[in-house]
């Protein structure tokens, strides 16, 4: 019974710092497709100049287009998780999974407003 908990337990965790890491993943991403289009285009992306959809990299935007949804479900289900599944979530990874998770959305946020980066809203656009 102690082994079947123990792996129920490692498998929360897991899936705790897997969700809560995505928009940390998520913004990276938006970053490296930045950098390729800069290498690409020979100047820094502007929003609505050009169209990230009109570059020839369909994979990468492809993945982050699919991720985008994934990043925003995340808002809901990490304080969701963490309201149904209080008693089996280690308090220290609660701790990890939080400071990952708003580390991520902090670095989203500086990617929105800072106007010579703001990458997430030319991808966006």
């Amino acid at each position: 019974m102690k082994k079947r908990l123990i792996l129920k337990n490692k498998a929360v965790d897991s899936f705790m710092f897997f969700t809560g890491g995505l928009p940390i993943f998520w913004a990276i991403g938006i970053i490296l497709f930045a950098i390729r289009a800069r290498i690409y285009l020979g100047f820094w992306p502007t929003p609505n100049h050009p169209d990230p959809k009109v570059l020839p990299f369909d994979f990468h935007d492809s993945i982050l287009f699919f991720t985008t949804y994934a990043v925003f479900l995340s808002l809901l289900v990490i304080p969701s998780f963490k309201m149904l599944l209080f008693n089996k979530i280690n308090l220290n990874t609660w701790h990890r999974t939080k400071l990952i998770f708003l580390s991520g959305w902090t670095l989203i946020l500086i990617l929105i407003l800072v106007p010579t980066i703001n990458f997430v809203t030319w991808y966006l656009d």
